[in-house]
Formats: structure tokens, sequence, C-alpha cells
């Protein structure tokens, strides 16, 4: 296998709260019939019509503080999700249509505040590199796509993305896992 060159096959993802079996079932059918509605020429533009998909119609505001607000879950069936659910609905959608995204937990660095915070690094596959996506700060603004598909050196708001968005970084050898965390390139799609 090429360095950089990651298939990622079959992706679980824990949904926290599945009410019903009934409610499993509702969200699977929801989530393949929006995957379906989402089309795009190449891999760039349906990933984008997935970040714009998400920002259209999946609120950050008013969040109640509910374990539902950070899954995919809560952000296709309640349209209401933290940063959590809308990275995890992102990759799910991308799964659905192929496209490789993985999950980072780490941390944002905003308004000199440190919180826990999750988003999305993607693979082009024409390019085959790896980009951040972070649905939740485009989110509000459905004509912003200044955290789409960015490298680590992009400037946004005066910042580096590599900078305001840290990876919970542990040695590849101290960490319990044989998957390594793909590295981003530096410049935007």
């Amino acid at each position: 296998m090429d360095k950089g060159n990651v298939k990622i096959s079959e992706i679980n993802m824990e949904l926290y709260i599945w009410p019903q079996s009934a409610k499993r079932s509702e969200f699977t059918t929801k989530l393949k019939d929006a995957a379906n509605s989402i089309t795009g020429e190449n891999d760039y533009e349906i990933a984008k019509n997935i970040h714009d998909y998400i920002c259209k119609n999946v609120s950050n505001k008013d969040l109640e503080g509910t374990e539902v607000e950070q899954t995919a879950y809560g952000a296709l069936m309640n349209k209401k999700a933290s940063d959590e659910g809308q990275s995890n609905l992102f990759t799910l959608l991308c799964r659905e249509k192929g496209i490789n995204a993985v999950i980072v937990r780490g941390s944002i660095l905003k308004d000199n505040t440190e919180k826990a915070y999750q988003w999305v690094n993607l693979y082009n596959q024409e390019e085959q590199k790896w980009y951040v996506v972070d649905v939740n700060q485009d989110n509000g603004d459905t004509d912003s796509s200044s955290f789409f598909m960015v490298g680590n050196n992009t400037v946004v708001d005066g910042v580096k993305v590599s900078d305001r968005l840290v990876a919970n970084v542990k040695p590849y050898e101290e960490q319990n896992t044989t998957f390594k965390e793909p590295t981003v390139t530096s410049n935007s799609y």
C-alpha cells in the first residue's frame, strides 16, 4: 500500500441513543435517502454538497446539552447537533458515497479558550491528499465554506487551521490502535 493511500472499508460509530429498534431503521432509511439525494461530478463536489446539506439542514444553535445532539442521529433526525453530531453525520454520508473520511477528536482554540472539539479529515482520491472539513464552524452561514477542504497552513480569520484545531495526539507507538491519523496537506484544495 502506498503511503497516504488509505482505503477505509468500514466505520463503526456509536450513535448512543436507540430508544426503539424502529428508530434505528428509520435513521438508516433517512441516511440512505439523504445520501441518494446528494450528487456531484466528483468526490470534491459530492463532499461539498454533503457539507452544504448539513449547513442548510442542521442547526448548531440553542442546543439543550443532550447526548443525542452529539450524534449523527440527532443531526439527521432532530436537525440539531453539536460539532460531534455534525462531524458524525458528515462522515456517515461520505461513507455512503464511497468517500474516505475520518473523525478527529481534539480541541479548538477560539477566543483564547481551548475546549474539546471534533472535526473530519477527508481524503481526496484524485489528489491523494487529506484535508480538514469542519462543518460546525461553517454552519449558520449557508454561503460559508471557510473550513471546507482546508490545509493545516490555511488562514481563516487570521488564525492558521493547525493553530485553531489541535488533535489529541499521542506518539503513534503509545496509541492503542492500528490506525494512524492521516497527515493533512498544508494548503487548501
